[in-house]
């Protein structure tokens, strides 16, 4: 990456809608709990795979049509994308970054960077809650089983960088 794309990365995380939407976080939280997925707010801990389960299960309910979510044409899918996103930040050390190049027409573009691997975009893991699997819990419970266990795979190796840790992972795949 350029000198000149580092400092743009850098402008797009100081972005006011992007700010903005940070400092709603908590809010936009409860406001999921108790009006667009209760059931998940009713868990004793809902980050958790359960969380993740109850949660995919209610944004079926609420959104049967896969293309409604595509189209990002409700305010409570914004609750779905955060509450998801949040989970998968605290299951992998990561934090919210602004990638606004990522869609069009967008002011910003909130996605999850993790220190040990690629970014996680959680709107695209809205679209798993509907991908035909064999996976018994679904697709989105699969890749967040993923994510909490390369977790604690990077913790074991003593938190290496994303470079070594994907050498280190294809070591490990590779036995």
């Amino acid at each position: 990456m350029s000198r000149a794309e580092l400092q743009q990365q850098e402008r797009d995380q100081q972005a006011p809608a992007f700010l903005h939407w940070l400092a709603d976080m908590d809010n936009e939280l409860e406001r999921f709990f108790t009006q667009d997925a209760p059931r998940v707010g009713a868990l004793e801990d809902p980050w958790t795979t359960q969380g993740i389960k109850t949660a995919a299960e209610s944004l079926k309910a609420a959104f049967p049509d896969p293309k409604d979510v595509v189209a990002m044409n409700h305010p409570a899918l914004d609750g779905y994308r955060r509450y998801f996103g949040e989970a998968f930040r605290m299951a992998s050390d990561g934090s919210w970054f602004n990638l606004p190049g990522k869609r069009d027409n967008v002011d910003f573009w909130p996605v999850i960077s993790r220190p040990y691997s690629t970014f996680l975009d959680p709107h695209d893991r809205l679209l798993d809650v509907y991908a035909k699997t064999r996976h018994p819990d679904g697709l989105l419970v699969w890749v967040y089983g993923n994510v909490v266990e390369d977790h604690a795979l990077w913790v074991e190796a003593g938190k290496p960088s994303a470079t070594e840790f994907r050498r280190l992972s294809a070591a490990r795949l590779s036995q």
